[in-house]
């Protein structure tokens, strides 16, 4: 609707709750509704590659080690 090139950053999530839903919940890559080939696709897009992409997913009580493996998990996802 906007146009690709108007696209300044990603925000990368799962969601607990489906599209259409009007609930902002966040879920780990790949175990919330979105699902990992939604994310394999936008991370192997060479549309998207200098696209930067904020990561923001739920944290438990090792908030760097919540973080590492979501980012494992996408690193993972990228087609080389």
């Amino acid at each position: 609707m906007i146009g690709i090139e108007h696209i300044k950053a990603i925000h990368m999530n799962d969601s607990l709750k489906p599209l259409g839903s009007r609930v902002d919940r966040h879920a780990n890559i790949g175990s919330g509704t979105i699902g990992l080939e939604a994310f394999r696709l936008l991370v192997n897009d060479p549309q998207f590659k200098a696209v930067p992409k904020i990561l923001e997913t739920p944290k438990g009580d090792n908030e760097l080690q919540d973080d590492k493996r979501n980012l494992d998990i996408l690193k993972n996802l990228i087609s080389t």
